[in-house]
């Protein structure tokens, strides 16, 4: 009988202060026995990992976002997390692309799909603005090889990019271009999906992962509501 885990979406309003993925080794911590014996669980390629750390929260929804947060980890939940504004996030301005303030708080409207700015809603994390290229060639499960026809943004993905196919997060390895800016990639881990062609790659990618070890995230409440999260690694979910 196979078993269908609810995926909880990270809270948009717990954006990391600072965040690293990492694109994994042979194996990766899943937890203890009751004997406080570690566990690794080996994966083809590595499981991929997130480490995210957290100012302080200030209002009271934050607060309480916060302690479900902690309460949903500890039980060992799944969540689809975004990575948020970081380094390893390919700019928008690398990619010439210039959304306004409010495009960038609300998404682009429904209209404008396929269109301008190519905005997509694939991920199922709200009306985000979201660049994407689409696949030129199909991709096969636990190979690490993609072709990407770049000419819209001309050579904006480079090594150690992360970009994203149905809420997995992938690294760019390595990467070469043609004269047309056709892109042949490596990516770590190794695809997770048989990719199609015409399949939505992301340049915000998410990621599934689960806290082997919450208990250095939850924060206690100081005065005024002050909350400060510690720092919490998600371990990509193989489901």
């Amino acid at each position: 009988m196979s078993v269908s885990p609810e995926i909880f979406d990270w809270p948009a309003s717990m954006v990391s202060a600072r965040s690293l993925f990492l694109a994994g080794g042979q194996a990766a911590q899943g937890g203890q026995t009751l004997l406080g014996q570690n566990i690794t669980t080996p994966e083809p390629g590595g499981r991929a990992s997130l480490r995210m750390d957290f100012s302080t929260l200030k209002t009271e929804r934050d607060n309480r976002l916060s302690a479900w947060v902690a309460s949903k980890v500890t039980t060992g939940a799944i969540f689809r997390v975004p990575l948020f504004t970081s380094h390893q996030l390919v700019s928008l301005a690398d990619l010439g692309l210039s959304p306004t303030t409010a495009e960038l708080a609300t998404g682009i409207s429904f209209e404008t799909v396929e269109t301008g700015d190519t905005a997509y809603w694939d991920n199922d994390y709200g009306w985000a603005y979201e660049p994407v290229v689409l696949a030129s060639a199909a991709g096969t499960e636990g190979d690490n090889t993609l072709v990407l026809d770049l000419s819209d943004y001309g050579e904006a993905l480079q090594v150690g990019h992360v970009i994203g196919h149905m809420s997995r997060a992938y690294m760019v390895d390595a990467i070469s271009y043609d004269g047309s800016n056709v892109a042949t990639l490596k990516v770590s881990p190794p695809w997770r999906q048989n990719i199609a062609i015409g399949d939505v790659i992301t340049f915000r990618p998410t990621m599934l992962g689960q806290v082997a070890d919450a208990s250095g995230f939850a924060g206690m409440f100081e005065l005024g509501f002050l909350v400060k999260p510690g720092m919490v690694t998600f371990t990509e979910a193989m489901i």
